[in-house]
């Protein structure tokens, strides 16, 4: 795949590049090569051209999700949490609200795993809200993990339940 990133680097356009270093960067993250992806992904963004109109933001929303999957796996909770940022903006400059939303709720659970639940519950909150401005239908599937306190699960229950969300208690999880 070298040299389709090599034949794009000498004649392709900007989002062109972009995206050949972003599918580089897919086949590395296959191949649980984790900073080589990164890196990838990294030299897709510097490519991307924001300043211009036929700037690819799908390719660019989406980078921005797999590097926030990569550092996510690695624990990486704050990384995860940025590059979610940038994929929530992104999606909302081609006015992708799903996208949009979806940033937000990807943050849900790694705020959690930072152990920030009340920052976890307003995320959820802010989803709700977005999803009932566009209209769009909302579920919440709580994962309960077995370092899960019984306390914080229906603190959550008790969130959800003020704010009329369908609740789904998923205790896979725990085995």
């Amino acid at each position: 795949f070298q040299d389709v990133v090599d034949y794009y680097d000498s004649k392709g356009t900007s989002n062109e590049k972009m995206e050949a270093r972003y599918l580089m960067g897919c086949i590395f993250r296959d191949q649980k090569e984790a900073p080589k992806a990164m890196m990838w992904y990294n030299k897709a963004i510097e490519c991307a051209d924001t300043l211009s109109k036929k700037c690819d933001y799908v390719t660019l929303f989406s980078i921005y999700g797999q590097m926030a999957e990569v550092y996510s796996r690695q624990y990486l909770h704050r990384e995860a949490i940025n590059a979610y940022f940038n994929y929530s903006n992104y999606a909302a400059r081609i006015n992708d609200k799903e996208n949009y939303i979806l940033g937000f709720a990807n943050r849900i659970p790694e705020y959690y795993a930072l152990g920030d639940t009340l920052q976890a519950i307003n995320l959820v909150k802010k989803c709700y809200a977005l999803n009932n401005k566009y209209g769009l239908n909302v579920i919440v599937a709580i994962n309960k993990f077995l370092t899960d306190t019984d306390k914080e699960i229906e603190l959550l229950k008790e969130e959800l339940e003020k704010q009329d969300v369908e609740l789904s208690l998923v205790e896979s999880h725990q085995k």
